[in-house]
This record gives structure tokens, C-alpha cells and sequence, in this order.
């Protein structure tokens, strides 16, 4: 049986079928892996279900054709998540304004994240330093994802689980 803790959300507009390999070691090692192609969809198993750990994306398109002052999807959700609301300097142009979700469930809030990125800067880094820390660990990662990183990444969320 697989527990809640046990349970990995991967966010990824790239399509599940990209992703078959990765999720088979995940699966080999007792992970139930749920898929999320987008961000209304993941926001909706974050309110209503719990996680053990979260794969996401940074390249999210936040809404179709739209992302606003280079800020990415996938950075909006983190932010959602930690924090429970969009980042203040979102400014959307009338009209555009997404549904806000509700607040994540609480269990969630925390999740170990492992941050996937096509491409990694200070800019990218220092967003991260604002989310990371008490909030929850953040791993940022190359795309594409290395069997490697999964396997550290998976060694961690095994560390901080058994620390709790």
C-alpha cells in the first residue's frame, strides 16, 4: 500500500509519455507517481490530496501565451505553494487575471521540491534562496532530468522524512 508520504506529484507541460523511464525508477522505488500537465491542475491535487515530495517544471505556461515580466509558471506555483498566494509584483493586465486557488492543504506546504530547469542563473537562484529554507527544501535541477538527481533527490525526501 502506498501512503500519502509516499505519493510524488510531477508537474511537467512536456507530456507524461516524455517522462516513462524517470517514473519507472520512481515507481521501482515505491513511489505512486501522479501527473499534472498543468498549473489548474496541479493546484487542484494540492488542495485536495497529499504529497510526499513534488517534481516541478519551471517552464510552466502560466496562463496560454502569457507570461508576464519573465516571470515562469512553474516559479508561480512554488510561490503559490510556499506561501499561499501569487508573488506581489504579478501583475496581470485586465482581463487576464487567473482563478486564484485556495490555499494548499497544509501538508503540503513543506513538500521537498525538486525545481526542474532548461537553464540555471543568479536570477533563478536567488528566487529559489526567497522560497527555500523553513518553508520547505528546494532542489534545482538541469533539464533534462538525470537518473542521478532523481536518486539524490529521492535519498533526501527519505532523510528529512525519517528526521521527522
Amino acid at each position: 500500500m502506498v501512503t500519502d508520504n509516499m505519493r510524488l506529484l510531477w508537474v511537467d507541460d512536456d507530456g507524461e509519455k516524455r517522462f516513462r523511464y524517470e517514473r519507472r525508477i520512481l515507481q521501482q522505488q515505491g513511489w505512486e507517481v501522479i501527473w499534472a500537465e498543468d498549473i489548474d491542475m496541479a493546484c487542484s491535487l494540492l488542495t485536495t490530496e497529499e504529497f510526499g515530495a513534488l517534481i516541478l517544471d519551471q517552464s510552466l505556461p502560466f496562463i496560454k501565451e502569457f507570461t508576464p515580466t519573465g516571470i515562469e509558471g512553474g516559479y508561480l506555483l512554488l510561490h503559490w505553494l510556499r506561501r499561499g498566494n501569487l508573488p506581489e509584483q504579478f501583475d496581470l493586465p485586465q482581463g487576464d487575471t487567473p482563478s486564484q486557488p485556495g490555499p494548499p492543504r497544509p501538508a503540503n506546504q513543506r513538500l521537498p521540491v525538486l525545481f526542474v530547469s532548461a537553464y540555471y542563473d543568479e536570477e533563478l537562484r536567488w528566487q529559489m534562496e526567497k522560497l527555500n529554507g523553513d518553508s520547505g527544501p528546494v532542489d534545482i535541477v538541469s533539464k533534462p532530468v538525470d537518473q542521478q538527481d532523481l536518486h539524490r533527490f529521492v535519498a533526501r525526501v527519505a532523510e528529512l522524512r525519517e528526521a521527522r
